[in-house]
């Protein structure tokens, strides 16, 4: 099954910097994300210039980012402003 319309609202590796996010919401790629990172570079889908600007970014940073590490922080935020703000921005990659 495919969803070729479907949008990622998830973090990106630029929005810790563009949200004001604390830094400590970045995750330490380990030698597996590493290593699934530049195998999904290769995947078809994944082949749009937003995509492969996002994935050499975060092998760059050697951090990912994840939705649960601000909703630990404080869940207020990411329903009430993260999220809303991705939205009325457009800011997803396709």
């Amino acid at each position: 099954m495919a969803i070729p319309d479907a949008k990622f609202i998830g973090l990106s590796s630029a929005d810790p910097e563009a949200y004001g996010l604390p830094r400590n919401v970045g995750i330490k790629l380990n030698e597996k994300d590493v290593s699934r990172a530049k195998e999904v570079a290769n995947y078809q889908w994944f082949a749009k210039k937003e995509w492969q600007t996002e994935i050499k970014r975060m092998l760059q940073s050697g951090l990912k980012y994840e939705l649960d590490a601000l909703a630990n922080k404080d869940f207020r935020f990411l329903t009430t402003h993260y999220l809303p703000r991705k939205l009325k921005e457009k800011d997803w990659l396709d």
